[in-house]
């Protein structure tokens, strides 16, 4: 007879991929910021608009997800690097 996962496994996995995802969202977002950065300091314009807008459109979309983690712990921590991320998007100079 084959095992199958139990509820409380599948929601522990979905959890997991969960904060997996938001991890990877808000390293995107960073690497946005940074390359906005990069191209100001380059008079690359407009490629400082589209990284800046491709970072904030990516931290509208973790931030919501962040509030949907039942576990304290990996709130706590996606919360930290949102504000982190935050504060380098603010410092971003358009």
């Amino acid at each position: 007879m084959c095992d199958l996962p139990t509820s409380d496994d599948l929601h522990a996995e979905r959890e997991l991929r969960g904060f997996d995802f938001l991890r990877t969202g808000f390293e995107l977002c960073n690497t946005f910021a940074d390359l906005a950065n990069a191209r100001r300091e380059t008079g690359n314009r407009s490629g400082v608009e589209q990284a800046s807008a491709n970072a904030e459109n990516g931290y509208v979309t973790t931030i919501h997800s962040v509030e949907h983690l039942r576990d304290e712990q990996q709130k706590v921590q996606m919360n930290q690097r949102r504000q982190k991320l935050r504060s380098g998007l603010d410092n971003v100079e358009r």
